[in-house]
């Protein structure tokens, strides 16, 4: 059945996209209308611009869509934009902040809507709610999808998407439509640690649909696609789990799954065709071999040296993915035209022609914008000094080049600075923060590096200072910012310092002296203002050794949740112990005693409730805050926590900062600097 845009495939979601295929792939953009407001999603690119546009507007005026999703940053989805913007668009482009940084370089000027500012979701003005799931490195670090709650339909962006070299374009997955989506994820998706818990946490959620950028959309055997991409064995560092050869029906099964790949990428006749009267028989009906001519071991390599006769080095490319996996599961030897006429084309095309040399270019236009966006994310928008991230970098850096036997490291903190927030408004509070970084400018001009981290907080290192030279330089930065007539209102600073000479004789610190230089600085500033304004402090009296805010215990059978809060929660010098499953918890829990448990539901063996439950009948010490993390969060599992004094429930993917802010409030210092 022939299948015209724009296309209604749940209530009031139309596909609205273009059956023109450009290679191997079509895209899909997706238009949801509620009570007269659109939501566009990954509208497409300048190819198909003129179609997807007539088939929106047929449905509804350009500026009554009041946000355009775009799920990542890449040209298929994001370029067609300013043309939507130069036809009257003029709402908001809901994504993620990594996609916004890159995206602006389309020439987006329309204001964007940080979807990790909103609690992930978007809500239309009919009360319609959409949910969004961070899919991160499939394929790029800031990837989402998004879930529409009323029709349970999950806009997948590049996951589900599919190859296809047929000539007809299908909307709807058909039978073929596996193959063609393994073949894919194949080429572009990193590998199955990554894949893994993104798939385990959809199979938590109800999806009748799923709508993917690229490819056919799934309506039927929804969970088996899930549990397909979670079980693909991916990447470009596959190393497959190995398996006999002769158990799994010698070289003609593996030569069949081959030929069943090509079924499902490319069209039937032609693939019928490389095989007429040649020395393998294909049954046309079954598709698949029933007869060949010539040694078992041979095959294999008969069978691609066909494709290539026939077909040339297209199919073999598009097939090099799962002939590697294959031959690495099998321990067979990789088809001999891979060894030898493809290495001799892939040698011929590097010889650019003109059009590749036009490509090269457009790759390099898109490496600056890459660059500058890495810039971006580098420096504080506001006073352009560095910020938090690069700080931290930066003292990692320290540490790796061994530059921690002198220098100091000087805080500088804004008094008040709420008080300027809250009496003359943000934009005076910015003012002041660029003031005090211009006079950190005219202050700091030897070869000391400055920082703007979190709120009112600045940092210096200054590698070559002394702790009495770094003192000297903290008065004077004092004494200027209390005296300057620049800022809307007089402002005093803060100011701590700590010196690497202090660390001398501490040897069990020497592997993380950079991150205790900050740490005894931080200590003692947090300290200072609690004591007062306009300050520099330089002394404390704390053992260093005994420094250590508190213990967190992380229970999660996702290892990227557990090395994610494990590393944000050490910055802050909290000891972190992690456990995979509910029985490793609870021992861990009575052995070390922590003063926070941080906890999914969905444990192995024991559960997160269970785990909480056997702690309230069994601990007779003093009982820790207990967190909850997970992807469930129902009116069911509510109750559940509520009745086990559970207070502080994160439904998955939270904010970090919330996380980490509940855990550092409630642990208390017990000694000081």
């Amino acid at each position: 059945m022939e299948i015209k845009s724009p296309y209604e495939i749940a209530d009031g979601i139309y596909w609205v996209g273009s059956a023109t295929k450009y290679g191997s792939l079509n895209c899909n953009p997706y238009l949801i209308v509620d009570n007269g407001e659109g939501v566009l999603i990954d509208p497409g690119s300048v190819l198909d611009f003129d179609e997807v546009f007539a088939s929106v507007t047929s449905l509804i005026p350009l500026n009554r869509i009041h946000h355009i999703i775009l799920q990542h940053q890449d040209p298929d989805f994001c370029s067609a934009v300013p043309a939507l913007e130069a036809n009257g668009f003029t709402g908001e482009i809901a994504t993620f902040w990594r996609t916004a940084i890159i995206v602006k370089f389309y020439g987006i000027r329309s204001p964007f809507y940080l979807i990790n500012e909103h609690g992930f979701e978007l809500i239309m003005r009919s009360g319609r709610k959409l949910h969004f799931f961070l899919t991160p490195y499939l394929h790029f670090p800031g990837a989402i999808v998004t879930y529409d709650q009323q029709t349970k339909t999950l806009f997948s962006s590049d996951l589900f998407g599919g190859f296809s070299f047929k000539n007809a374009f299908s909307l709807y997955a058909d039978d073929d439509y596996m193959d063609a989506m393994l073949e894919f994820h194949e080429h572009y998706m990193p590998g199955n640690d990554i894949i893994r818990p993104v798939m385990e946490m959809l199979l938590t959620i109800d999806i009748k649909l799923i709508a993917p950028q690229h490819g056919s959309i799934i309506d039927k055997k929804v969970t088996t696609y899930i549990k397909a991409l979670r079980d693909l064995e991916c990447g470009l560092f596959l190393d497959p789990v190995r398996k006999s050869l002769k158990d799994s029906g010698g070289y003609a099964s593996i030569a069949n799954i081959f030929l069943k790949r090509c079924k499902a990428v490319f069209p039937l006749k032609d693939v019928l065709s490389v095989f007429d009267k040649s020395a393998i028989t294909i049954d046309s009906d079954s598709v698949t071999i029933i007869d060949y001519n010539c040694l078992p071991e041979k095959l294999i390599d008969t069978f691609f040296q066909l494709l290539y006769e026939h077909k040339g080095y297209g199919w073999l490319n598009a097939l090099e993915i799962i002939v590697k996996k294959l031959c690495t599961q099998y321990a067979i030897p990789i088809p001999e035209i891979y060894q030898s006429t493809i290495m001799q084309l892939q040698q011929t095309t590097q010889m650019l022609s003109s059009e590749n040399a036009r490509l090269e270019e457009i790759n390099r236009d898109l490496n600056r914008s890459v660059l500058e966006s890495q810039n971006q994310l580098e420096h504080c928008p506001v006073t352009g000094l560095y910020n938090r991230v690069f700080f931290e970098q930066y003292l990692q850096n320290i540490q790796k080049n061994n530059q921690t036997t002198q220098g100091a490291l000087i805080l500088i903190k804004i008094d008040r600075m709420q008080f300027i927030n809250y009496t003359y408004g943000n934009a005076a509070g910015n003012e002041t923060l660029k003031n005090i970084a211009y006079l950190l400018k005219e202050i700091i001009t030897d070869i000391s590096v400055t920082f703007k981290l979190d709120g009112a907080l600045f940092a210096c290192h200054c590698p070559e200072f002394s702790k009495h030279k770094a003192v000297d330089m903290a008065e004077k930065i004092r004494i200027t910012v209390s005296k300057s007539n620049i800022f809307i209102e007089p402002v005093t600073v803060t100011i701590s310092i700590a010196a690497f000479e202090e660390l001398a004789g501490k040897e069990s610190l020497y592997a993380d002296r950079a991150q205790w230089l900050f740490a005894i600085a931080e200590m003692r500033l947090h300290h200072g203002t609690e004591n007062g304004h306009n300050l520099v402090i330089s002394e404390s009296s704390l053992s260093i050794e005994r420094y250590s805010e508190g213990l967190v215990l992380i229970a999660d059978s996702e290892p990227l949740n557990l090395d994610t809060l494990r590393k944000k929660l050490t910055e802050y010098n909290i000891d972190v112990i992690t456990c995979s499953d509910g029985e490793q918890a609870l021992t861990t829990i009575e052995q070390k005693s922590p003063d926070i448990i941080v906890s999914e539901i969905m444990l192995p063996k024991i559960d997160g409730f269970m785990v909480r439950e056997k702690m309230l009948t069994t601990t007779t010490k003093k009982m820790p805050l207990f967190i909850i993390t997970s992807y469930v969060k129902t009116d069911q599992t509510l109750h559940q926590a509520h009745s086990l004094n559970i207070v502080h429930y994160l439904k998955k993917p939270y904010f970090l900062t919330e996380l980490t802010g509940i855990i550092l409030n409630h642990l208390k210092y017990t000694d000081t600097l």
